[in-house]
């Protein structure tokens, strides 16, 4: 009998919440699924300008355009039709749900340690 631990993943697996996917449903019922992967990311990256961890603590500060661009990023692999200027209308309308969701997708995909602000540097006195 194969060992269960060495069989292939199926795109279903890769999909799943244990590898960064997470659902949302939204006030008007639309059901929206979240990816938080590296291609997601790296789009994150290019709309918002800064590296996943400078974004994350941007984030984590309260940068709601931070927000946006990982919300974007999330949604790129399943609705590719929804805009980064649609995103902000899902913050405006849905905004706790999906931060919520999107803080799911971001622990399960890239683990807790990406959503926490970086470390403070300290200045010269």
């Amino acid at each position: 009998m194969a060992d269960p631990a060495l069989r292939v993943l199926t795109r279903e697996d890769i999909l799943n919440s244990e590898y960064g996917m997470t659902e949302v449903t939204l006030a008007d019922g639309r059901t929206l699924k979240l990816v938080a992967s590296i291609g997601g990311m790296i789009d994150a990256e290019s709309a918002y300008g800064k590296p996943l961890p400078k974004m994350a603590a941007d984030a984590s500060a309260g940068f709601i355009g931070a927000v946006r661009a990982m919300l974007w990023g999330s949604l790129r692999a399943h609705h590719p039709d929804i805009s980064i200027g649609d995103t902000a209308d899902l913050l405006q309308t849905d905004g706790e749900a999906v931060g919520k969701a999107l803080a799911d997708a971001i622990e399960a995909g890239f683990g807790s340690e990406t959503a926490k602000p970086a470390p403070a540097k300290k200045r010269a006195a």
